[in-house]
């Protein structure tokens, strides 16, 4: 079975490292407008993420689909 959470921040983390260097949650969060609880939410792969999430991290250019799906 796909883990969709997993991959999910794959990206998100790779994404980060290509626009800010390294993986840095408060920037991410910042930028996105999600909450920092939910980006570590994220990172942990401990959340169900709805679609008003990944449209804000999309919005912001944090696109989480661009890599690693099957």
């Amino acid at each position: 079975m796909t883990n969709y959470k997993k991959i999910l921040w794959q990206n998100i983390g790779l994404l980060m490292k290509q626009r800010y260097g390294e993986e840095n949650l408060w920037r991410c969060a910042k930028d996105s407008g999600v909450g920092p609880g939910t980006m570590t939410r994220i990172k942990e792969q401990h959340t169900s993420v709805g679609m008003d999430t990944l449209e804000k991290l999309h919005q912001s250019g944090i696109s989480t689909v661009q890599h690693n799906l099957p």
